[in-house]
């Protein structure tokens, strides 16, 4: 029969068993575990006369430890759980928690004191031989302190957060002069959907954010709100896709009009291929097909600039429109007809 780690005060064994003698100063909970079989212990609950626990699955003191219980006592071993709480214990001393304690982000300060908690929590259940609850504190121990250390992180990792702040940025405002093209030229023919349209005061609301998180060195926050930036102007983008996209004025006065016309139109459907590309999400293979697409209309569109360039707009209109169809070609390989 089972004894117990710890003598209980007010408790005695009897050929193998025991007796509790509670009164109000006992614990509602006592934990006991057995010394000879492993993995063999479990919660005893004090309750008046009448009173009913829920013991089916998840043990009060699981739920007093924040998390959920679901391993069976049978598959953690004393060893596994000393391993992690080493761990924790091992992060709690280590430079990026350092590094949190002697930066001034309170949040991050936060986790950690809490994962201190969490560890020292682990620590007694463990003692008490409730290792599942122990294992469930050090694993909640070891969450917090890694995104203490994420809020906080080192120079190389802001050096790596600050490159992808400007490509997201890059990429976002290349967005918006897309969309902002597009706009305009549905506009001028026809108008626009209100479901198309992209609320800008909000973006640019969302930019500055970022912006002042960036400034702060805070680029953890300051990309997850571009990222946000960025969803939401591809979005605009992707309905625009679907609807009537490229649209232009066709009343030219001269050569050079037609072909800045044309110019722009090549432009409109080229700026296309990222989005649709994002919005489609071809097979490599059909992206491979399309780059070479691309590439052919791109030389085609250099070389119509050089004619413009010489005052021959006959054949550099000539080169756009074959260069424009290119394109368009390239953009059917990604699954986009227009």
């Amino acid at each position: 029969m089972a004894h117990l780690l710890r003598q209980v005060e007010g408790a005695y064994t009897y050929k193998g068993k025991m007796t509790l003698k509670a009164d109000k100063g006992t614990p509602d909970q006592l934990f006991y575990a057995c010394r000879n079989h492993p993995y063999m212990g479990g919660v005893i609950h004090i309750v008046e006369k009448g009173q009913k626990v829920d013991v089916k699955r998840q043990t009060a003191a699981a739920k007093a430890a924040g998390g959920d219980v679901s391993t069976k006592a049978a598959t953690v071993t004393r060893s596994k759980v000393k391993q992690k709480l080493m761990f924790a214990e091992m992060m709690l001393g280590a430079q990026g928690t350092k590094r949190v304690l002697a930066s001034q982000n309170d949040e991050a300060k936060q986790l950690v004191a809490a994962a201190k908690k969490k560890l020292n929590e682990g620590r007694e259940k463990s003692l008490a031989g409730a290792l599942p609850e122990a294992l469930v504190l050090a694993d909640q121990s070891l969450k917090m302190l890694s995104e203490a250390s994420r809020l906080v992180p080192g120079d190389e990792e802001v050096a790596q957060q600050a490159e992808s702040y400007k490509t997201m940025l890059t990429e976002i405002r290349d967005y918006q002069k897309s969309y902002r093209d597009n706009i305009k030229r549905m506009e001028k023919n026809g108008g626009v959907a209100d479901d198309v349209k992209l609320d800008e005061k909000k973006l640019a609301a969302t930019l500055a954010q970022a912006k002042s998180l960036a400034e702060k060195q805070d680029y953890m926050r300051a990309n997850k709100l571009l990222q946000q930036a960025l969803t939401t102007v591809t979005g605009a983008l992707h309905k625009i896709l679907d609807s009537k996209t490229i649209v232009y004025d066709l009343n030219f006065n001269t050569p050079a009009d037609e072909y800045e016309y044309e110019l722009k139109r090549f432009s409109g459907y080229e700026e296309l291929i990222p989005v649709a590309i994002e919005a489609k999400k071809p097979a490599p293979g059909a992206i491979k097909l399309m780059e070479s697409f691309l590439s052919k209309a791109r030389s085609r569109r250099d070389e119509a600039i050089a004619k413009a360039d010489v005052g021959d707009y006959p054949m550099a209109i000539a080169m756009l429109l074959q260069a424009t169809k290119t394109v368009r070609r390239a953009l059917r390989m990604v699954g986009v007809s227009q």
